[in-house]
C-alpha cells in the first residue's frame, strides 16, 4: 500500500508541475485501516495544496466494497528549473 501511495503521489504532482522543474518527496505517511486479501482495490490521489514551492497530496485506497483500506499523505518540494521563479 505504501508503494501505491508513493507512486500516485509522485506522478500526479510531477504532471501538474510539468516543465517548470521537478518534484521530490519530503514526507510520506500511510495509515492502514483494514486488511485486504485477494480483491481489487481502487486508488485515488487528490491534491490538498499545490503551491509555488510545495505540494501536499492525499491518496485513498478502497476495496471492491468501497471500504477505506489505507490512506496516505505525501508532502513534496517543487524544484523549479529556473531557481529565480
Amino acid at each position: 500500500m505504501c508503494s501505491v501511495v508513493e507512486s500516485l503521489a509522485s506522478v500526479g504532482p510531477q504532471v501538474w508541475f510539468g516543465d517548470r522543474g521537478r518534484v521530490v518527496g519530503v514526507s510520506n505517511s500511510t495509515d492502514f485501516y483494514r486488511p485486504v486479501r485477494e480483491t481489487d482495490v481502487r486508488s485515488v490521489a487528490t491534491p490538498v495544496h499545490r503551491g509555488r514551492l510545495q505540494q501536499v497530496w492525499v491518496v485513498e485506497i478502497r476495496d471492491d466494497q468501497d471500504e477505506l483500506v489505507a490512506r496516505g499523505q505525501v508532502r513534496l518540494q517543487n524544484l523549479p528549473a529556473d531557481p529565480a521563479t
